[in-house]
């Protein structure tokens, strides 16, 4: 399949099983007061790069994640990628592939779908791709993505990482509308300068013109810059892979709503990210018959992280109509930390 141009949270409901998954730029004076009390000199800091040639790859997706139920239909999803090469390398562009599995309940799922081999570059990049859905009803499925880049000597380095997709009811007043809806008005790809602050603002959209809706959104944010999984030729001597970020558990953005930020419009950051768990954060909303609310999620690095550095999110609204029927939709984001920027 080829590139068109351009995470889960338990519901209480009837679907037969559940799962939990998961720009402002504030002053600079406040950045660096918050960098400064951060007592661990380790903190946003991944595995080192090897001593002669040494690759670090980051994989994210994300983009609004939620369709109509019925027929076969195709999905886009923003890809980024981010290679970190260091020392006397094979020059790129390197390889990258992905394989896609969509695992629904209920049936039908789908894949692996191959999409690519795409040439890949140093640094950043963003490659949007469509995935085919199946005909079928409404259900949640996850998306799991393993994104593969092959280097000149036949090593790879893979990562993986999985989205939830909301596939839901029609509008009972236009079919070609989800009964409940949630888009981005805000770029699924946020990028910002290490230690300043995004926002993303989710638009949730009630397409039924009878029946208000009432539930909770809920969002998460966690690493994605981890250590890739190391294939295919073996590494020469002194070769081998580096991580970008914390190749365990921490480093994961701090995320919360207006009423969370400081006077100053920051959001406060823990005091070390090698020790701070992938927060979940969530508020309960009504959207009116026919209306829309929108919900603002900001999100903050530390102003030591890396080049490179990325917290993907899944957001999820799950609830019911006024009717006693069900009523979800899912989107995503991911931050991307860049040293030129702003």
């Amino acid at each position: 399949m080829t590139a068109q141009s351009t995470n889960p949270i338990p519901r209480n409901v009837s679907l037969p099983w559940k799962w939990i998954r998961r720009s402002l730029v504030c002053a600079a004076a406040v950045s660096m007061l918050a960098v400064v009390s951060i007592p661990s000199a380790q903190a946003c800091q991944g595995r080192p790069p090897r001593p002669i040639c040494s690759v670090g790859y980051v994989f994210s997706k994300s983009g609004p994640l939620t369709l109509v139920s019925g027929g076969v239909t195709t999905l886009p999803i923003t890809t980024f990628h981010f290679l970190s090469i260091t020392g006397p390398c094979p020059p790129p562009p390197y390889s990258v592939t992905m394989s896609a599995t969509l695992t629904c309940v209920p049936a039908p799922s789908s894949g692996p779908t191959i999409i690519g081999p795409f040439p890949l570059g140093a640094g950043p990049s963003t490659i949007p791709i469509l995935l085919p859905i199946p005909a079928g009803p409404p259900r949640i499925c996850l998306l799991a993505i393993t994104s593969t880049v092959t280097l000149p000597t036949g090593a790879t380095l893979s990562m993986t990482a999985d989205q939830t997709i909301c596939i839901v009811d029609p509008s009972p007043d236009d079919p070609s509308l989800p009964r409940l809806d949630m888009t981005l008005l805000t770029p699924d790809v946020a990028v910002t300068h290490p230690g300043s602050q995004a926002v993303s603002t989710y638009r949730i959209t009630n397409n039924d013109l009878t029946e208000s809706w009432t539930g909770d959104f809920t969002t998460d944010s966690r690493n994605v810059g981890g250590t890739p999984t190391e294939g295919g030729t073996p590494h020469a001597p002194g070769d081998g892979t580096h991580s970008i970020s914390d190749p365990g558990v921490g480093d994961n953005f701090p995320i919360g709503f207006l009423e969370d930020l400081d006077p100053s419009g920051c959001l406060p950051l823990p005091p070390d990210p090698l020790t701070f768990l992938p927060p979940m954060i969530s508020k309960p909303i009504t959207v009116p018959a026919g209306g829309f609310v929108d919900v603002d999620v900001y999100r903050r690095s530390w102003g030591m992280c890396a080049n490179g550095s990325c917290s993907e999110s899944t957001s999820m609204v799950d609830g019911l109509f006024a009717d006693g029927t069900d009523g979800f939709a899912c989107a995503g984001v991911s931050h991307v930390l860049d040293t030129a920027a702003a």
